[in-house]
């Protein structure tokens, strides 16, 4: 499974920390913004279309003296699975017409490994076919509400094992702005935890599916 530049409304921007490459692939273009001035030229990843990200297309980058979870190697690895997963999300034909509704700008912010992503479900999709648009990265889209929590707590939600109001109150995730219009979404994308395994699966990640025993 390669890079497939066919997905529309995915953005990828670098991470604010150091990084340091990794990637041998030919370089796009010379990038000394957003945090990413290493003093070499670096893969310029944004606006980006693709429907499969593999861990060193994303950026190439490996973030330093970042501490990382039970299930991503880096916040490469995890934008390459939540970008293939959000893509199927956001044009799924039953689940995508009832987030759009939502009609709110969502921002997740990850620890180990740090990482962002944004879900626009506000301004309109970036083709048709998708009702909504998502960021991995820092983007300029202002969230409406925003929710920090572990890549592992993440993890196991989209497998269906995590109550977000319980853990709002034990302090595993912490949540701010229009924190209504976002659980109003729990109900809405409950199917997404079958697809959330099978997404795995189909990446050849079945070693990080979570089976409960």
């Amino acid at each position: 499974m390669g890079f497939e530049p066919t997905t529309p409304g995915l953005s990828i921007r670098g991470s604010r920390q150091k990084n340091t490459l990794e990637d041998t692939r030919p370089i796009l273009e010379s990038e000394t913004s957003g945090g990413l001035s290493t003093g070499k030229r670096v893969r310029k990843a944004e606006n980006v279309n693709a429907v499969h990200l593999r861990h060193q297309s994303v950026v190439g980058l490996r973030l330093e003296g970042t501490i990382m979870g039970k299930y991503y190697r880096d916040a490469g690895h995890l934008y390459e699975i939540y970008g293939y997963f959000l893509d199927r999300l956001l044009k799924d034909e039953k689940i995508g017409p009832k987030m759009a509704k939502a009609g709110v700008v969502i921002k997740f912010i990850y620890t180990d490994p740090d990482c962002e992503i944004t879900m626009d479900l506000k301004n309109p999709p970036a083709k048709p076919g998708y009702y909504g648009t998502f960021y991995l990265g820092p983007c300029d889209v202002k969230e409406d509400v925003w929710s920090k929590q572990s890549a592992d707590f993440s993890h196991s939600f989209w497998h269906g094992y995590e109550n977000p109001v319980a853990s709002v109150a034990k302090g595993k995730v912490k949540q701010g702005g229009n924190v209504i219009a976002m659980l109003k979404l729990l109900p809405v994308v409950k199917p997404a935890f079958k697809m959330f395994p099978v997404i795995l699966e189909e990446m050849g990640y079945g070693d990080l599916v979570i089976r409960k025993k």
